[in-house]
């Protein structure tokens, strides 16, 4: 008797619960709720602390454009930090090329 005819019952059961996930997974837009996550999560708190982390040199950057997922999320302090902080990282970016440049 081989692995195969040993745990048929098993694979079975197992090939089963992966088409329901599957279902169920298509059925509750699933996707949806993760592309929510993310802007939820990640674009408004991972990634602005992220880029608060290090002010680029070139001013051109793409941490320094305004991330449109993070703000939809923000409530309006927040909002407002978020653009003063990146003003101020910009700011020093600009200084920084001007030195570079001169």
């Amino acid at each position: 008797m081989n692995w195969i005819e040993r745990n048929s019952t098993a694979i079975m059961l197992c090939l089963l619960y992966w088409l329901l996930f599957l279902v169920i997974f298509w059925k509750l837009d699933v996707k949806h709720w993760l592309r929510k996550i993310k802007r939820n999560f990640w674009h408004k708190h991972v990634l602005t602390q992220w880029y608060c982390l290090w002010v680029r040199q070139n001013e051109f950057y793409h941490s320094l454009d305004i991330d449109q997922e993070a703000i939809l999320k923000m409530n309006n302090k927040k909002r407002d930090q978020y653009l003063t902080n990146l003003h101020k990282r910009r700011q020093i970016a600009h200084n920084r090329d001007l030195k570079k440049n001169s």
